[in-house]
């Protein structure tokens, strides 16, 4: 699924691609599981933890949180 790709690419080390992610991610997270979202907030703490380079700027992001309007009929 494109949200566990997005969870893959959100691990990168390389910033452009986990920002690609977080982006898409936040544009979504609708979708996502509890599962997903513990998995994204963990790299969201880990992103965070980074050391910044000169220059760098990084943008707070909610923590994600299941929706409880999400239900199996999304994916249908």
């Amino acid at each position: 699924s494109q949200i566990e790709k997005m969870l893959e690419q959100l691990k990168s080390q390389v910033q452009e691609q986990y920002n690609q992610a977080l982006h898409w991610l936040g544009d979504n997270r609708f979708y996502l599981t509890e599962e997903q979202c513990n998995i994204a907030n963990e790299e969201l703490d880990r992103i965070k933890n980074m050391p910044l380079e000169l220059g760098e700027i990084r943008f707070v992001i909610n923590p994600f949180v299941p929706n409880p309007k999400m239900d199996d009929s999304h994916y249908l």
